[in-house]
Order: C-alpha cells, then sequence, then structure tokens
C-alpha cells in the first residue's frame, strides 16, 4: 500500500514538471518570478474568501 501511495505522489510530482528539487537549485530570476506568482495567489484567494 505504501509503494502504491509512494508511487501516485511521484507520478504527481512529475507531472507537474518541477524547475529543480529545492530552492536553492533555482537561479534569482525565477526565485523572483515564483516569488510574484505566489503573492498574486494569495491576494486572488484573500479576494475570493
Amino acid at each position: 500500500m505504501f509503494e502504491t501511495i509512494a508511487k501516485q505522489i511521484a507520478m504527481h510530482v512529475a507531472a507537474t514538471n518541477p524547475a529543480s528539487l529545492s530552492e536553492d537549485d533555482l537561479d534569482d530570476a525565477m526565485r523572483e518570478l515564483q516569488g510574484i506568482i505566489g503573492v498574486e495567489s494569495l491576494d486572488l484567494h484573500h479576494f475570493y474568501l
């Protein structure tokens, strides 16, 4: 059962096509873009509450 769940999680992570496995591997431009997207997402989430 654990292996099945682990495989499903791994498939979901692979499907998202992550830019890196950790934040330390991202370049500064990508890190800045992620921050902007995160802030905009928070703003939209707050708007719909």
